[in-house]
């Protein structure tokens, strides 16, 4: 029977040595014996079945200081108007995790590619929209039901370069937003919930590894333009919107802290 191969103890300092992982080679594959050779030899030997590689699996964590930046144009009505509010910068705070696994099996020397399969990103309930002559009283707050999810029909992938010290990756996701809208020109009128609208977003972001390695590691993107769903029917925000929501042109653009742990299997 052949030996199995030494592990690979760490990958080198300048990606994965803050992130305190330890992967273990793939075992190698067992002799297969001839199912007569095994029953002639069945008192003194044993075939074993081959094991496979282990897993190795990824999860990014979104640390404090991770926001999105939204650019809401002047949206124009008819008659010369624009919608109130409209023609303004926020920022969004994002918090959450991704996760995902390995593709294939970590080799020296060698990019990580990493698929991410799940997210569960919070964006924070922020005005969007104020009304300058109410004193800047909102007029549209992102609701705290909002998520951002993984998009199951689009692979997402990444990549930790080993020579070029980067980390890359094109993120499918969706944007299920619902909102707070007030439903009147009174400046005192409440903020009423509405259902969420879904919209489907794909960002690039790229960043270099720092002194911090994978524990502390800036990702950000250019503005990305997108038509946000906006519901504009009052209803629970966790469920979906009565109504046809209206579009809204916006860009957005991320600058994300995260830390990206790797963790082998067994």
């Amino acid at each position: 029977m052949s030996s199995p191969r030494p592990a690979v103890r760490a990958l080198p300092v300048l990606l994965l040595a803050a992130a305190g992982l330890s992967l273990a080679g793939p075992a190698a594959a067992a002799t297969r014996c001839p199912a007569t050779k095994a029953v002639h030899h069945a008192g003194t030997h044993k075939c074993r079945a081959a094991r496979t590689a282990p897993v190795t699996t990824v999860s990014v964590d979104l640390l404090p200081g991770s926001q999105a930046t939204v650019e809401v144009p002047a949206l124009p009505l008819p008659g010369g108007q624009t919608i109130i509010g409209t023609g303004v910068t926020e920022v969004i705070p994002l918090t959450g995790r991704l996760g995902g696994a390995v593709v294939g099996s970590v080799k020296l020397g060698k990019d990580i590619p990493v698929s991410l399969n799940s997210a569960n990103i919070v964006p924070g309930a922020v005005d969007i929209l104020n009304d300058p002559a109410c004193g800047g009283a909102p007029t549209l707050r992102i609701d705290p039901a909002s998520i951002v999810t993984i998009d199951a029909a689009q692979p997402t992938r990444a990549v930790l370069g080993f020579k070029s010290a980067t980390a890359t990756a094109t993120a499918y996701v969706k944007l299920r937003l619902a909102f707070d809208s007030r439903m009147s020109l009174a400046c005192d009128a409440p903020l009423t919930p509405t259902g969420y609208s879904e919209t489907p977003f794909a960002v690039k972001v790229s960043g270099k590894v720092g002194p911090k390695g994978l524990l502390s590691l800036p990702l950000s993107s250019g503005p990305t333009p997108v038509t946000i769903g906006v519901c504009l029917t009052p209803g629970a925000p966790d469920k979906p919107c009565a109504d046809a929501p209206a579009g809204y042109p916006v860009k957005i653009a991320v600058q994300l802290q995260v830390a990206i742990n790797l963790k082998s299997g067994k």
